[in-house]
């Protein structure tokens, strides 16, 4: 997917970076979302390398945190749905890793790294159990981390 803003070209490459890294290796919730972006990053450079174009690749992952455990987007029906019961009522928290690399001019081999994450506390209301349902059945959960958009 290609457009411009600003004057400059931009591409939206999507990563084939696979998100299992051990979620235990960590110890805090920010450096798994962090890792999971740099592995993100890392892949699309890797693939666009040989392009002289490429100048900055952004990777970007977002978790939910309740109770300690680290959810991503759920794989099924029944996970979003007890993923949603599970944050209902009640606060959590929500982390996006952000990587930046950056590939200086003239075009080298060199990649300069930056990264940051940001927290946020959702609190989320009651919903009743038909409407998670209803939610659930639409499909949207499916590409989001712990089942609903922020």
């Amino acid at each position: 997917f290609h457009q411009t803003s600003q004057g400059f070209p931009i591409d939206i490459v999507p990563s084939t970076f696979e998100e299992n890294l051990d979620k235990s290796s960590y110890s805090a919730p920010w450096q798994y979302a962090v890792e999971t972006a740099r592995g993100k990053a890392n892949e699309v450079a890797e693939r666009l390398k040989a392009d002289p174009n490429w100048a900055v690749v952004i990777g970007a992952d977002t978790i939910v945190v309740k109770d300690n455990e680290i959810f991503e987007k759920p794989s099924s029906p029944q996970m979003a749905k007890e993923m949603l019961e599970k944050f209902n009522d009640s606060n959590h928290l929500v982390y996006t890793g952000v990587v930046f690399l950056l590939r200086p001019y003239p075009k080298g081999e060199t990649v300069i790294e930056h990264h940051f994450y940001d927290c946020t506390e959702v609190t989320f209301g009651k919903l009743p159990e038909e409407a998670i349902e209803y939610y659930v059945a639409s499909a949207e959960p499916f590409d989001k981390a712990g089942g609903y958009p922020f």
